[in-house]
């Protein structure tokens, strides 16, 4: 299995898991006034090592319900009035199953196979933050990366391709950013558009033209906040 990929922006993390021979992508986009990004980070990244690394637990909704868990007890969200927290997008490569599991807090998922563009959209609720429940049930969605039949009985959304897979883990900085002639929002329906019309170039070329897009569309306006697009091709 072979994995090209490029970055526009800088927070997201990528963990492997060698016991279980998968890959773990992590596009993560602090939200929240109270904790400096960078200390959100710093607790992200550490929570995840444990759960990923220690735990083994690899099953993207999982790593979700236990981060939220951890944000909430290393915040002390029970006893104080912050809500500080994370959306994220987790997408996992299991290269010997040769498949890919993804679930999402807040951030969605776009790939592209068989030529065709898909959104597999995000549940509505972020790690830690503003909603008070502890237990928090996020959804597992699996796309098959070749032709090896999955076991039945599972309850996910579930895909067949023999070609390859490209996809994309974003925060909402690009499409929310305002510019353009008349100083309004890029939108995320032009951000698809713009994703799907660059799937068969190079990774590379890729990167330069998004970075090149959204600096002409920002112009002299300020940048409102952080952008992550993280590409993989497979």
């Amino acid at each position: 299995m072979s994995i090209e990929s490029y970055e526009l922006g800088m927070s997201h993390r990528i963990l492997e898991s060698k016991k279980e021979n998968k890959i773990v992508i992590v596009a993560a986009d602090c939200t929240g006034h109270g904790v400096p990004g960078a200390f959100m980070s710093l607790i992200g990244n550490e929570l995840l090592n444990q759960i990923v690394n220690v735990h083994h637990i690899t099953s993207p909704e999982l790593i979700l319900n236990q981060l939220h868990k951890g944000i909430r007890y290393a915040l002390k969200q029970d006893e104080t009035a912050n809500r500080d927290g994370m959306d994220i997008a987790i997408c996992v490569i299991d290269k010997e199953e040769k498949i890919l599991e993804y679930a999402g807090a807040m951030n969605p998922f776009y790939y592209i196979q068989d030529n065709q563009f898909f959104e597999i959209k995000a549940d509505k609720k972020s790690i830690g933050g503003l909603q008070s429940e502890e237990e928090r049930i996020f959804t597992k969605h699996t796309i098959q990366l070749g032709m090896k039949n999955l076991e039945s009985g599972i309850n996910q959304q579930q895909t067949t391709s023999n070609q390859q897979t490209i996809f994309y883990l974003c925060s909402d900085g690009f499409q929310d950013q305002f510019g353009g002639a008349e100083n309004r929002k890029f939108m995320v329906r032009r951000l698809r558009e713009l994703l799907a019309s660059l799937a068969l170039l190079p990774m590379s070329e890729q990167k330069e033209i998004l970075d090149k897009t959204f600096e002409e569309w920002k112009g002299k306006h300020p940048q409102i906040d952080d952008v992550l697009i993280f590409g993989v091709k497979i």
